[in-house]
């Protein structure tokens, strides 16, 4: 698209002017975007990092694409985006294959050349998964907001929107909270509206709580608030053992409802033939995706009553935190040998995994297996998806 208005025409100009990435840039982000083990691997691995610096008025985050086949490396830039203090933002990316079901099909040979910023490209922007950044410079007023060497494997849009616009967002950033910001990420405008929530929030950092595993302590709220607890009070919001507050949390969120009230609203939910209807009718699309390498076979997770069986299976809260309502959500369970594994939540507005827990949140001994093979296959999701 050509500039058609000053500051596009700004930008382009900024852009001619870029220095290439250098050999040095190019050797950090293989080493930040590998491990070793991976380094070693014959299959072909994409990864992307960013470089992130200040360019006059603007700050310019770079995406770059690094396409490993054995040992060798290719390095592509196939994405810039551009913020000014206000938090306006211009996107250059190279085309791509419309008919692909994969977001970053690039046309290696296509120049980077402007965007319109409609509702796809909005999403365009904050799918593309990091492995490593770095921030050289910053704006001022970023500098001022807390935008130090690194976005920390978050989205350098949602970052930079955040500290320009949100104020919570900033102050949980200036805390170090990256976990919490990381799984704030996936419900971002619901997270920061709710009132008692972000009251909780607060009381964690009244008291200087670092949240390290922020979805987890997410359900956590969610479930003292469903068992009526007071997620005002330290004592629940801040655990010492974040893992055993969670289960206690489970184990209060039951206790809550009698034992007979609890069946019956149980039995009613599964004999409810709109709510189990709605559900079937979202997870139709899925029923004959299979993942598999051989060893690990992941399915979904097909009826509220599977969810349900799932959750008492694997001692953990996807049933009784009502994940089968999240319908954006995808909701998987992976199986070695026959076993359950692990239970994977993934998200369907960017695709990307959510989380994989198995037996009481706990990670399996296959943890890394199924991770690996849900990302590998997230264009297998995006085509059954459209299935419909």
């Amino acid at each position: 698209m050509k500039p058609r208005n000053k500051i596009q025409r700004e930008v382009v100009a900024l852009s001619s002017v870029l220095p290439p990435i250098t050999s040095k840039q190019k050797e950090w982000g293989i080493t930040h975007s590998y491990t070793a083990k991976e380094r070693t691997y014959a299959k072909i691995m994409y990864r992307y990092f960013v470089l992130s610096s200040r360019v006059k008025g603007w700050q310019v985050c770079r995406f770059f694409q690094i396409r490993k086949q054995r040992q060798v490396y290719e390095v592509i830039e196939p994405m810039r985006l551009w913020f000014n203090a206000e938090g306006h933002m211009e996107v250059e990316a190279m085309n791509r294959f419309c008919m692909s079901g994969r977001i970053d099909s690039w046309i290696v040979d296509s120049d980077l050349s402007l965007k319109q910023v409609h509702t796809s490209y909005r999403d365009y922007t904050l799918m593309l998964p990091i492995s490593a950044s770095k921030v050289t410079s910053t704006l001022l007023i970023l500098k001022r907001n807390g935008l130090k060497r690194s976005f920390h494997n978050i989205q350098p849009r949602d970052v930079i929107e955040g500290l320009l616009k949100n104020n919570m967002f900033e102050t949980l950033w200036k805390c170090k909270q990256y976990s919490l910001l990381h799984a704030l990420a996936y419900d971002w405008n619901v997270g920061y509206n709710d009132t008692e929530k972000m009251a909780a929030v607060k009381v964690a950092l009244r008291h200087g709580y670092k949240i390290t595993d922020g979805r987890m302590w997410l359900d956590m709220i969610a479930l003292l608030k469903r068992a009526h607890k007071d997620i005002r009070n330290p004592k629940f919001v801040c655990p010492i053992d974040l893992q055993k507050t969670h289960d206690e949390a489970l184990e209060l969120y039951h206790k809550h409802e009698e034992k007979q009230r609890k069946i019956a609203e149980r039995k009613k939910l599964l004999e409810d033939k709109k709510v189990a209807k709605k559900y079937e009718v979202a997870r139709k699309c899925f029923m004959g995706m299979v993942l598999s390498d051989g060893k690990v076979i992941i399915k979904v997770l097909p009826t509220v009553k599977a969810v349900m069986q799932e959750g008492e299976a694997m001692h953990h809260c996807v049933f009784a935190a009502e994940y089968y309502k999240r319908l954006d959500s995808l909701l998987l369970t992976a199986k070695v040998n026959g076993e359950r594994a692990e239970t994977i939540e993934v998200d369907l507005k960017r695709y990307q995994l959510v989380q994989s827990r198995g037996v009481c949140n706990q990670n399996s001994k296959y943890h890394d297996e199924i991770v690996n093979l849900v990302n590998e296959n997230m264009s297998v999701i995006r085509k059954f998806n459209k299935v419909v």
